[in-house]
């Protein structure tokens, strides 16, 4: 992911550094704090959609995905949108949401879509039979904190390429 979301990616501006630590700290409370009283919460979309994924702001991160303007912003925050219908349990709504995403943003970063879309197929019992994920794209998520989802995804993908 562009901006803060690419590791070692900071720039010296004042309050950026601190922005950055919180995002890469996970402490995003913090991040939305910082964001907020530094002006930055219009420059910090992907940023402050995760934070609202890890802090169940279901509606804040609704209202993100209708933000998102740029192609590669899009496809990111719809992939967090996904990934936020899972943790709610609504899987059909993921799926659907995983599978638009991935038609509409074809080309662009849409690996968290991909995971998503592999992720509600197994939660319905379909299975996958393809995936256009890539080892690389499960280490993009370790790296960005998605912890043992990221393990959930690397055995689904596992499995999707042995059928």
């Amino acid at each position: 992911m562009a901006g803060l979301l690419e590791e070692g990616h900071g720039d010296s501006e004042t309050g950026e550094t601190a922005v950055h630590a919180a995002y890469w700290g996970h402490r995003w409370t913090e991040l939305l704090e910082l964001l907020a009283t530094r002006g930055g919460l219009d420059r910090h979309l992907r940023e402050r959609a995760r934070a609202y994924l890890e802090l169940e702001r279901w509606a804040e991160l609704d209202r993100a995905l209708e933000q998102a303007r740029a192609p590669r912003e899009q496809a990111e925050v719809a992939g967090l949108h996904a990934l936020g219908l899972l943790r709610r349990s609504r899987v059909e709504p993921a799926l659907d949401a995983a599978e638009r995403g991935v038609v509409e943003h074809a080309g662009h970063h849409h690996y968290l879509l991909e995971a998503a879309r592999l992720d509600a197929l197994d939660r319905l019992g379909r299975g996958a039979a393809t995936t256009s994920l890539e080892p690389r794209h499960v280490e993009i998520m370790r790296r960005l904190g998605f912890g043992a989802w990221v393990e959930r995804v690397r055995r689904l993908m596992a499995q999707a390429r042995r059928r």
